[in-house]
């Protein structure tokens, strides 16, 4: 699920947004059989839509408040691959128009990809606050969407609950350990809900939604498999490469939330029979060095079958060292980065710049630019 922010506004730098927002869909598309879409702020009908994965069925869920009220949020989308809707028989209904909708698959045909039918619901909590319009909280407006969900029924085998619920339920699931919009009772119907339709996390512990200095973890999915369900193809949660992450200034990503993966594995097989090599590490010109490295000391016998297998080990060996020096790497710049920003705080608020460089003395390049009053 992606928070995509797609609006109808023409601007520039919304002209930008469309154009990133449209290339994370695209890539999460390649390794997605659905993808959902929240708060997308777009018209049905809208060009936004045109020429984009068509290998895709599109159902749309557009906020029709949108049509008199340019600030107005909301609107969801999902996409179905239609290979995966082959032999299947699809119903889409708009549960609560712009906020909540969902897309029912049943099995027509024994050759169908799954044997069950099941239904993928996508929701956007709307987000809490005070409505100047109206003179007070929109908790009334949170708790309704949640209850009209608790209050629809769904008969599929199985259901999957995916988007941004708005809404926290454990202190570590925001930075600051509060979150204004989390009340008792947007909680309770939110527990409703899960209760009603046997409904568990699949449970990842990032933050999603990051704006500043701020973070919180909004978008989760539920499902409710059972326990042997789950014993059979166990279910996880991650957070996909794809090319735009949120940002902030002029190089800003096309939206503030982080995109989250749902995906199912058999237990039964080893972790190493699904591995594939993220695309960003496959185009690094240091695995292309190490692989060569690596592969002129392989002790190969000519048969094309050993050969191959022993490649795609060097492949898998040459990555896991690649990767790790990578990810010291960045954990060096993002130590640097917090100093940085700790030490501009400190000189913002007064600090002597002789005591900020003194502070900031074992990180080298920070000294210097502290000097140069950078």
């Amino acid at each position: 699920n992606a928070n995509s922010y797609s609006s109808r506004a023409t601007g520039g730098d919304q002209l930008e947004r469309q154009r990133k927002t449209k290339e994370n869909l695209v890539a999460l598309g390649k390794i997605s059989d659905a993808i959902i879409t929240q708060d997308t702020r777009t018209l049905k009908g809208s060009p936004f839509y045109l020429d984009f994965l068509a290998d895709f069925h599109h159902f749309n869920n557009p906020n029709p408040d949108l049509d008199t009220d340019s600030s107005v949020a909301g609107g969801t989308d999902i996409y179905i691959k239609r290979s995966l809707a082959r032999d299947m028989k699809m119903s889409h209904v708009i549960i609560i128009p712009g906020y909540a909708q969902a897309v029912t698959l049943t099995p027509t045909s024994p050759h169908a990809t799954f044997s069950s039918g099941f239904s993928i619901i996508n929701v956007y909590v709307p987000v809490g606050g005070y409505d100047s319009k109206r003179g007070r909280s929109n908790e009334a407006e949170r708790v309704s969407v949640l209850s009209t969900l608790a209050h629809t029924p769904l008969d599929s085998d199985y259901l999957f609950f995916g988007g941004d619920w708005n809404l926290i339920q454990r202190k570590s699931d925001c930075a600051s350990g509060v979150h204004g919009s989390s009340t008792k009772k947007v909680l309770d119907a939110f527990a409703t809900m899960c209760r009603v339709h046997k409904l568990e996390e699949v449970f990842q512990p990032l933050h999603t939604r990051i704006k500043g200095t701020q973070s919180s973890r909004l978008d989760r999915w539920y499902i409710s498999h059972t326990t042997p369900d789950k014993c059979a193809m166990a279910p996880e949660t991650s957070i996909p490469q794809h090319p735009h992450v949120p940002g902030q200034g002029r190089g800003r990503g096309p939206s503030d939330h982080f995109p989250v993966r749902l995906c199912f594995f058999s237990p039964n097989l080893e972790r190493s029979v699904r591995y594939r090599i993220p695309e960003w590490v496959a185009r690094h010109p240091d695995l292309h060095t190490q692989i060569r490295k690596d592969f002129k000391l392989e002790p190969l016998d000519g048969h094309p079958v050993r050969d191959l297998l022993a490649f795609k080990q060097c492949c898998k060996r040459a990555t896991a060292k690649v990767q790790k020096a990578l990810a010291s790497q960045a954990s060096l710049h993002a130590a640097s980065l917090t100093r940085s920003i700790g030490t501009f705080r400190s000189l913002k608020a007064g600090t002597p710049f002789c005591v900020a460089a003194s502070a900031a003395a074992s990180d080298q390049a920070l000294h210097v630019a502290i000097q140069q009053d950078r």
